[in-house]
């Protein structure tokens, strides 16, 4: 009887040590699941001047202008220098857009901004970070099927998603979102091809113009001046 409850205490010794191991881990792996908050936005020094819709900056080097709706653009000018830039706050004061571009939209289309240095374009987030470095000459401004058309030299396109990765190589002469995963490609004047998003040429470039896809389907011309129907899946059939 002894021993049993000898080797019963033994048990229970060993598992409360097991238990007591265990929960620092559990606790360290809560821990670092939850991951870090999310950093505070840099809050420009002033109070908002409700009856103007202006935000009033302590330092007279910044001039926000009035807002329009959430956002107000924020300017400011070197004094040695004179040369001027600009970002956007919104109703707290809140950096929205580092103030440090030539040029930015008054607010965010698809959740991103639009800013220029220069004659280059680039694009910010809700976060404020540049998603897309400010490299291109050209950034469509129409959003189609989450793409944008842009340009390194006004001259080649392309086309990017709005983090920036690059979905159709800028080497093209114009590019043109289709739908249902297709880009028009035009590889010379009225010689548009199809592209699918993996790059994948899904018709050679044969037709005068383009147009979207309805359905898996498409009515183009070729030089023949026939109409054909052009499908997603490659097949072609003549009208």
């Amino acid at each position: 009887m002894q021993i049993i409850i000898y080797i019963c205490t033994l048990m229970a010794f060993f598992l409360i040590g097991c238990q007591s191991k265990q929960q620092p881990a559990q606790q360290q792996q809560q821990s670092s699941s939850t991951g870090p908050a999310n950093p505070k936005r840099e809050k420009l020094a002033g109070r908002l001047d409700s009856v103007n819709n202006i935000w009033i900056a302590d330092d007279k080097r910044y001039e926000p202008s009035g807002f329009e709706g959430k956002y107000a653009s924020v300017s400011r000018t070197d004094s040695a220098s004179g040369a001027s830039v600009i970002g956007l706050i919104n109703r707290e004061g809140e950096i929205v857009v580092p103030i440090r571009y030539d040029g930015i939209d008054l607010g965010f289309s698809n959740g991103v901004n639009n800013v220029v240095k220069g004659d280059k374009y680039g694009l910010v987030n809700e976060d404020g970070v540049e998603v897309v470095p400010v490299i291109y000459r050209h950034i469509g401004t129409l959003v189609e099927d989450s793409l944008l058309r842009v340009s390194l030299d006004g001259e080649k396109f392309g086309m990017i998603d709005l983090q920036g990765k690059v979905v159709i190589p800028l080497e093209y002469g114009d590019v043109r979102s289709v739908g249902e995963g297709m880009v028009a490609v035009m590889k010379e004047p009225q010689r548009w091809g199809i592209m699918n998003w993996k790059r994948e040429w899904v018709h050679p470039a044969v037709f005068t113009f383009t147009d979207r896809f309805v359905n898996g389907v498409v009515t183009l011309q070729k030089a023949d001046g026939e109409d054909y129907l052009v499908y997603t899946n490659g097949e072609i059939k003549k009208k």
